[in-house]
């Protein structure tokens, strides 16, 4: 909101019409990606809506309304590893280290199961099942919905050398924060491919998605390994989706790495 004050020179809210913020929007668009537009935008909505509800005196409309907002493809416009760029990184890690061996872990679960960050934070070593010879990881997904995923040999493996390895028991399966895996991953990245590459442990969930898109997936399949509920997400909202068999999707994706 500092900037679109600026923008408008200090327009008094109750001054600000329709127009000033369509032209902060072009003016936006000319050096900002679709998504930060939308972002800016949303905010001013939001800012003239509190307006609404608690200073109605000043106006009881929002000038923001009717501003179109661009159409954003969350896997065309994301960070993603591309052309081998997952495997290099992979390959990268020492696993003869246990630090090695838990983000070599965290990183192959991004990649295979393309769960969210959050979820790898809070799992705990008991989130990690074995009902004979397969394992499965449950997770909360976001909106508080349990799901379970069962992990390709190869991630159950990693897990396995990891959590034998390691030398301080802890409540968390990878006793790290959000914000310390994500150092991690951009830690890791920094040393395959240089600063600047704003790979993030969402580009990894991305690139899992897109894999699966490039291999032939239909979008209601990586809707499906994904948990999403919003068609806004996963591009297409299909009516009638076939149950889906997420092993064989893990499957597929773990094979880029074996």
């Amino acid at each position: 909101m500092v900037q679109f004050d600026q923008f408008t020179g200090g327009l008094h809210p109750g001054a600000v019409e329709h127009e000033h913020v369509r032209a902060w929007k072009i003016v936006l668009s000319e050096r900002m990606a679709e998504a930060s537009v939308n972002q800016r935008l949303s905010g001013i909505s939001s800012f003239y809506r509190y307006i609404n509800q608690h200073f109605a005196y000043l106006r009881d409309d929002n000038p923001a309304d009717g501003v179109k907002r661009a159409p954003v493809n969350p896997y065309g416009k994301a960070t993603r590893l591309i052309e081998g760029q997952d495997q290099r990184l992979l390959q990268s890690i020492d696993t003869a280290t246990v630090e090695g061996k838990r983000d070599y872990a965290i990183i192959l679960l991004f990649l295979t199961t393309a769960i969210r960050l959050s979820a790898v934070a809070s799992a705990t070593p008991k989130d990690v099942r074995r009902q004979g010879d397969v394992v499965f990881f449950q997770y909360r997904n976001k909106g508080g919905e349990d799901r379970q995923v069962r992990l390709p040999g190869m991630v159950a493996r990693a897990l396995r050398d990891y959590l034998n390895a390691r030398r301080v028991e802890s409540e968390r399966l990878f006793g790290m924060t959000r914000r310390q895996i994500q150092e991690m991953v951009k830690r890791r990245c920094n040393h395959v491919f240089g600063p600047g590459h704003g790979i993030t442990p969402h580009s990894l969930r991305h690139t899992a998605a897109m894999n699966l898109h490039d291999d032939g997936a239909t979008i209601a399949e990586i809707r499906e390994l994904l948990g999403h509920k919003s068609s806004r997400v996963t591009l297409v909202y299909l009516d009638h989706m076939e149950t889906v068999n997420t092993e064989k999707l893990t499957d597929r994706l773990a094979q880029r790495y074996g």
